[in-house]
């Protein structure tokens, strides 16, 4: 696992609560935080695709043009999820103090706190991924919506909708012959 020693090495929970919006997205470098989670971890589970507003808030281009999407705001640099704020700093803040609750949630092995913070389903569960106990991990490398309610949907056609702090839990246990939570991932994200 040394891309994950590398990972939290770079951004340990520390430089994480520190960090400043230019780290957290930033065009010219390829070590800020949102291109870690989106391509420098994605062995540790790929959240390609999509659209950067996954993040919560990012810094757009000169090609992205003048006029936001629907339902978000756009400033000079940044385009962001109005529901974080009205300005950018303050986006960013918001954003940045819900990543901390996350980590720290994940630290704790509080996963049912997780499915509460108002960010992006697959944002919030690679950060509590990477930041959780990794000699006890009980979160698999799915963080996709659709992609975990199926492989919870396989595994019991049965059950009702459960959040996906359950759907981890449930999964991890059900397959737990096949060794612990990153053992069982890239059975089941490949094996239906």
């Amino acid at each position: 696992m040394q891309l994950w020693d590398r990972f939290l090495k770079e951004w340990p929970p520390e430089r994480v609560r520190s960090m400043s919006l230019e780290e957290y997205t930033n065009l010219n470098r390829d070590d800020a935080f949102v291109y870690w989670l989106e391509f420098g971890t994605r062995a540790l589970g790929s959240i390609r695709g999509g659209d950067a507003i996954k993040f919560g808030i990012y810094r757009h281009s000169s090609r992205d043009p003048k006029s936001p999407p629907e339902g978000r705001i756009r400033g000079a640099e940044y385009t962001w999820d109005p529901r974080y704020g009205d300005t950018e700093l303050v986006a960013f803040d918001t954003v940045r103090s819900r990543l901390v609750q996350v980590i720290g949630a994940a630290e704790a092995g509080n996963l049912a706190a997780i499915d509460d913070v108002d960010l992006s389903r697959v944002l919030k569960w690679k950060v509590a991924f990477l930041h959780q106990d990794r000699d006890d991990p009980r979160i698999l490398v799915l963080y996709k919506k659709d992609l975990l309610a199926a492989r919870y949907k396989e595994a019991f056609p049965n059950a009702a909708k459960a959040p996906p702090s359950q759907q981890h839990a449930a999964l991890i246990e059900h397959y737990s012959w096949l060794g612990d939570a990153l053992d069982i991932s890239p059975r089941i994200w490949l094996d239906p």
